[in-house]
Order: structure tokens, then sequence, then C-alpha cells
């Protein structure tokens, strides 16, 4: 159990750390591209770096979960980069559209398909790429522990047997 929670949380502080790049570069780029905005933006920029890192930690939590609960018995070499790759896309889109969407409807205003479409690429090419990145890293990490060691491909988690 330990050791699950241990994995889900490492994947969620990378997804935090990735993500929270992301939204600063963005933000960031966002302020260089824009008129002159009036007063410091570093302020800004820190916050939306804050805020998508905290976005991509629960992102990262719920693409762990789904990971174990769909791939729990597979190994690290069945599983395709690309297919998860979308599940992180899904994942990182997920959270954002339910808490805009709330937000949104909360005061009134529509949701319109320009509000999704900057959702989903705020949020879902992060997903994408750290889903991607995640399975393909672990996946030469454990390839070149089985060259070192010689054993055989294991499970993501071994089923515990009494």
């Amino acid at each position: 159990m330990l050791k699950r929670l241990r994995a889900a949380l490492g994947v969620s502080l990378t997804w935090a750390a990735a993500w929270g790049i992301w939204g600063s570069l963005a933000t960031g780029l966002g302020f260089l591209l824009a008129p002159a905005f009036p007063g410091p933006v570093w302020p800004i920029i820190l916050f939306a770096g804050l805020r998508s890192g905290a976005l991509g930690f629960v992102g990262g939590v719920l693409f762990s979960t789904i990971l174990r609960l769909g791939y729990g018995r597979s190994t690290l070499a069945e599983l395709r980069a690309g297919r998860l790759g979308l599940l992180g896309a899904a994942a990182g889109v997920v959270i954002p559209v339910i808490l805009t969407g709330v937000a949104l409807s909360a005061i009134g205003f529509p949701i319109t398909l320009q509000s999704i479409a900057h959702t989903v690429w705020a949020f879902g090419v992060p997903g994408l790429a750290t889903a991607y990145a995640t399975i393909r890293i672990a996946q030469k990490a454990d390839a070149g522990r089985e060259l070192e060691s010689g054993s055989e491909p294991r499970a993501l988690e071994a089923p515990h047997t009494s």
C-alpha cells in the first residue's frame, strides 16, 4: 500500500513541476507578446505557475489512479506511451473543465467553444506530454534495470498472495 502511495506521489509531484513550468512559461510568453502591462508581471507569472502546478498535481493523482486501476497487471514493456498520453490529456482536461464549468455557470457566464478550446490547449497538452514522458522514462529505467539484473519483466504491482 505504501509503495503505491509513494509511486502516486512521485508521479503527481513530477506532473506538478512540469505543469508549473508550463504555466509560468505560457503566461510569461503571453506578457511578452501582449501590449505593455502596467506594473510588475512576475507575481502574475509566479501565481500562474503555482496554479498550474496545483492542477498538475491533481492531474497526476488522477492519471496514476487510472494507470493503477486500468493497467495494474501490465508490465511497463506492455504499456503504449501514445495511448497513455491520450489518457493523460484526458486526465489533464477533466479537472479544469469541471472547475471552469462550475465557476462560469455560478456567475451566469455562458460556456463557449472558445473557453473549452482554451482549457484543452492549456491543460490537455501538458497532460499528454507529461503522461507520455512519464511512461517512456519509466520504460527506459525499467529496461536498464532488467539488463543489469537479467530479470524477467514484472507487472506494475505484483498481486499479494496469502
